[in-house]
């Protein structure tokens, strides 16, 4: 049996260290959003209303410490 990974909106008392996020694809605009958007996340922590990750995806720049907004991720889920 395949697994397949859905993505859902982040909500902060739903989102732990060690999940898996991704920026949403239209996030950020400008070079902000090319830099941003479509990225794949481990979150580090969750405080002041922001979501702290780090990039995993391999791409650069390496995203370090970054804060978003929740409305910005979506949450990986196995379905």
């Amino acid at each position: 049996m395949s697994s397949e990974v859905t993505w859902s909106d982040v909500s902060l008392k739903d989102t732990s260290v060690g999940d898996i996020v991704r920026v949403k694809l239209n996030a950020y605009r400008g070079v902000v959003g090319e830099i941003h958007n479509g990225r794949y996340c481990e979150v580090l922590a969750v405080g002041g209303g922001d979501v702290i990750v780090r990039s995993i995806d391999g791409i650069l720049p390496e995203l370090s410490e970054t804060h978003h907004a929740p409305y910005s991720l979506e949450k990986r889920a196995q379905a």
